[in-house]
């Protein structure tokens, strides 16, 4: 079980059914290989971000912390089965998405890297962690598989990132302070961050409202993220955040593609 979530296996998964479940908020057949360049990209970008940021991962010992400064090198192997299988299901993909997807990865390549002044990451911007990955997730799981840009939806789907990200941001807040990373508690507090997250689920329900059985669906997904956020304490453990908060993509991706 540890190895299916702490080395990304769960979130690719997450990943996977959310690019499925806006095929069936589209009433289109899924794309096999859009999928699989989901799954895969996720399992890459997530992996090696665990290797990268390595060194910060040993500043607070949780258990998903020592079994991630365990097993690096499990790590760096299941990444490169994702850049296999990434690179495998790219020339499966439409002609239309490939310039985008190109932008995304390099984007999303520098997102860890040291690029700014003083070796600072860009996810060491305060405030931006959160909106980078929400933006990078709405693209992935709307953009990609429609082929369009439909704003509400990825709205929709950036809001609801949002907002069950700042749940990871509570949890890592004193590591996160340890690494001189500013994220939203920092800014703005814990009990204000949850409020907020619950407001982002409410814009989220709001934007991605359509056909009556995708209504349902967003309420009761929104209604069980806003009990898991509102659950949250820093004393939770490693598995809550990593089954029950980004569980909450496979709850929404489950009942969509059940009800289309």
């Amino acid at each position: 079980m540890r190895f299916f979530v702490y080395a990304n296996l769960f979130v690719s998964l997450c990943a996977a059914g959310l690019a499925a479940a806006t095929f069936a908020w589209a009433n289109q057949s899924p794309d096999p290989a859009i999928l699989v360049f989901v799954f895969c990209a996720t399992l890459a970008v997530y992996c090696l971000d665990r290797v990268i940021g390595s060194n910060e991962d040993q500043i607070s010992q949780t258990d998903r912390l020592r079994w991630i400064a365990n097993h690096q090198d499990v790590l760096k192997v299941v990444a490169g089965f994702g850049l296999i299988g990434l690179a495998a299901s790219a020339f499966f993909l439409p002609t239309d998405r490939l310039f985008g997807l190109g932008i995304m990865a390099v984007v999303t390549g520098l997102y860890s890297m040291p690029i700014l002044p003083q070796h600072k990451r860009l996810k060491d911007v305060p405030g931006l962690k959160i909106f980078f990955i929400a933006g990078v997730w709405a693209f992935a799981t709307v953009w990609l598989p429609l082929g369009e840009l439909n704003w509400a939806w990825l709205a929709s789907r950036a809001a609801f990132i949002c907002a069950i990200t700042i749940p990871f941001d509570l949890r890592d807040v004193a590591r996160d302070a340890a690494s001189g990373i500013k994220t939203i508690p920092h800014i703005i507090g814990m009990p204000a961050s949850k409020g907020l997250s619950v407001l982002l689920l409410v814009v989220a329900f709001l934007l991605g409202t359509g056909r009556i059985e995708v209504t349902v669906v967003h309420a009761v997904s929104i209604a069980y993220a806003a009990v898991v956020v509102l659950s949250t304490n820093e004393n939770r453990a490693d598995f809550f955040y990593a089954v029950i908060v980004e569980g909450a993509m496979l709850v929404y991706a489950i009942l969509m593609i059940a009800t289309a």
